[in-house]
């Protein structure tokens, strides 16, 4: 029986990520066709981050409430602040999906970008100096910062467009 769980845990997790990416690829698609002949395109994280965030700020509450309720010592300060840190990672996620993302005018030379701070900046194509196509992303350096996106958001196809049609090099 110990056997069947440890082969069955790794196959259950990686069943449950191949899921999920397989929906964001699907979204993603589906809002790439949808934004084809719009002027203004919103670049965002996949929607699926925020049940990601859901469960975990979920697990992360029940774990707390059975362990304030258990009368056995597995309640000790290291486990509580490894919660906490969970907790807080998972909010993040949450209000990160919500809040990032990258607004792209077709007809203008700009693009705005939100960050997960709420921080709001007006980033002309000009002031790009590069930007490097990863596995997992792109990274854009601007004169005065870097940032990155990951390869799971929305439209980032149209950001690369962009890029390219504005004479943004691209390094390797």
């Amino acid at each position: 029986m110990k056997t069947f769980i440890r082969i069955l845990i790794p196959a259950l997790s990686y069943a449950v990520v191949g899921l999920l990416l397989s929906l964001t690829a699907k979204s993603n698609d589906k809002e790439a066709l949808e934004n084809l002949e719009k002027e203004h395109i919103v670049v965002k994280l996949p929607r699926i981050g925020l049940w990601v965030g859901y469960a975990g700020v979920g697990f992360c509450l029940i774990s707390g409430l059975l362990m304030a309720l258990s009368k056995n010592e597995t309640a000790v300060l290291w486990v509580w602040i490894v919660m906490a840190l969970f907790l807080l990672l998972s909010v993040f996620l949450i209000v990160s999906t919500l809040v990032w993302k990258i607004d792209i005018f077709r007809s203008e030379d700009y693009f705005i970008r939100r960050s997960s701070f709420f921080r709001t900046h007006k980033i002309f194509y000009s002031d790009c100096v590069s930007y490097k196509v990863k596995k997992n992303g792109v990274i854009i350096k601007t004169i005065g910062r870097s940032f990155s996106i990951t390869s799971l958001a929305s439209n980032i196809e149209f950001f690369m467009a962009m890029l390219v049609q504005h004479g943004v090099p691209e390094i390797d």
